[in-house]
């Protein structure tokens, strides 16, 4: 004959989750899970999270419980810069060897005409 498994179940873990650190753990942990789910449904990136629980014995018929959590909340890529460089290695924004365009300010007040817009 089996055993009856709600028999020997005891207390529900999640019942114990809410215990640890007076709260702090479970709250920490539910901030979390919003914090990756809003950045993966923004980055459409993967994320994840995991619990791990240390159980050491103490010897007076008890368990102390050391809880971490390692979330990995995905980021945004960054975007990336070209700069141009010169023969002594110094890096540069514009192409050093393209020369310069004589561009100038235009001053409105000089024309008789408006100033027209591109899409004009």
């Amino acid at each position: 004959m089996r055993d009856d498994p709600d028999e020997h179940a005891g207390k529900p873990f999640t019942d114990t989750l809410g215990e640890i650190e007076g709260g702090r753990f479970l709250r920490e942990a539910t901030e979390q899970v919003r914090e990756i789910v809003l950045a993966v449904m923004e980055t459409r990136k993967k994320g994840s999270m995991t619990l791990k629980f240390a159980f050491t014995p103490t010897g007076k018929g008890a368990v102390e419980i050391d809880a971490k959590l390692d979330a990995k909340v995905p980021e945004h890529d960054r975007t990336t810069t070209t700069f141009f460089t010169t023969p002594e290695g110094t890096l540069m924004r514009d192409d050093p060897a393209q020369p310069r365009l004589p561009l100038r300010s235009v001053d409105p007040d000089r024309f008789h005409e408006p100033l027209r817009h591109v899409n004009d």
